[in-house]
């Protein structure tokens, strides 16, 4: 599935566009994208992709959890990153191939 939202913020306007496809999506390529005007910023690997900005719309950082494999640990790192944020963030998150079965 592809989407492409606008994120709003005081005083202005990022135009962010995510693409994100499982494995197994009909015609996908299994790939994540997530442009912040029309820059790419997601590590493009396995699992979550996350690309963090500012309260002004500037890039800050990008980070890649692969929970696809439980018994990394990955999703409990990716809590702690998200935890650690300083507040008035702005999180984008796409997901890339297979990102875990969970039961």
């Amino acid at each position: 599935m592809n989407n492409t939202w606008c994120v709003f913020t005081s005083p202005g306007l990022a135009k962010v566009a995510i693409v994100a496809e499982g494995e197994d999506d009909p015609k996908g390529t299994g790939r994540t994208s997530i442009k912040v005007n029309g820059i790419e910023r997601s590590p493009m690997q396995r699992g979550h992709n996350v690309v963090v900005l500012d309260s002004d719309r500037n890039f800050v950082t990008a980070a890649n959890f692969d929970t696809a494999d439980p018994s990394k640990g990955e999703g409990a790192r990716m809590a702690k990153f998200l935890q650690q944020l300083p507040q008035e963030r702005i999180v984008l998150i796409g997901t890339q191939g297979t990102t875990g079965k969970y039961l």
